[in-house]
């Protein structure tokens, strides 16, 4: 039986395999530990880069298109679903400011926020440096993909969504060939890097409770989005 192995499972078997070769490869020889830590850094370093060009493409690639094929009524919708995601950023926000004002400090002080502070002063350097500089910001992406979008839905345009469609697909196989596939990779470099700076431990300790804390806001806002979400289509409805 053939079979496949999880993204998640994958990640925590890289996490796993970073901390042990981290603490065993010193102990073993240590001009080979530092040269595959910094190995393992300069491919962290190429990845880093490609990952941040990618980010501004892949918003286009999927906005636009899903835009446009709303239909010529999708600026309106689009005003709705915008008012709507940024009310609920304010408001994500907002809960984990209060929630990281009151709660952190405490467990923070607890593990020791100076070793936390000073993570990544040791660490391995990677070889050599290459700039990926992305084509535009986040931000341009985002308001390129809106004007992209809904210009192709208001004037029909079926030659620009055939267009921006294939692009989708494009990104799709980078995502699926590319960068799943060489995440857990770029997970076992960064651990392999704390791991031998002597870090980890006090950093897993810290962001263990960080990620507990995150998920349960997650969980939490999801529960209010979906409440109020089904409420507003409730009136909309009834309208």
């Amino acid at each position: 039986m053939n079979r496949k192995i999880g993204l998640i499972w994958r990640i925590i078997i890289a996490i796993g395999l970073a901390i042990g070769l981290g603490m065993l490869l010193p102990a073993i020889h240590e001009g080979f530990a530092h040269w595959f830590v910094r190995l393992a850094a300069t491919f962290n370093m190429i990845f880093g880069g490609f990952l941040n060009f990618v980010v501004p493409l892949i918003i286009i690639a999927f906005i636009a298109p899903g835009i446009a094929k709303l239909g010529s009524g999708s600026g309106k919708l689009l005003g709705l679903a915008t008012v709507f995601a940024y009310a609920s950023t304010v408001f994500a926000g907002i809960l984990a400011f209060f929630a990281a004002k009151t709660l952190l400090p405490n467990f923070i002080n607890g593990f020791g926020a100076k070793s936390v502070e000073n993570v990544g002063k040791a660490q391995a350097i990677s070889f050599f440096d290459l700039e990926m500089t992305p084509v535009m910001g986040v931000m341009s992406a985002l308001l390129l993909a809106f004007v992209f979008g809904i210009g192709m839905a208001s004037i029909n345009s079926k030659s620009m969504l055939s267009f921006f469609e294939e692009l989708h697909v494009l990104i799709e196989k980078v995502i699926s060939f590319v960068i799943i596939p060489l995440l857990p990779f770029h997970i076992f470099g960064i651990f392999l890097n704390m791991t031998y700076s002597g870090e980890v431990a006090k950093v897993l300790s810290v962001f263990s409770v960080v990620f507990i804390m995150i998920i349960a806001l997650h969980l939490l806002m999801l529960t209010i989005q979906y409440t109020v979400a089904g409420f507003l289509q409730r009136k909309i409805l009834s309208c």
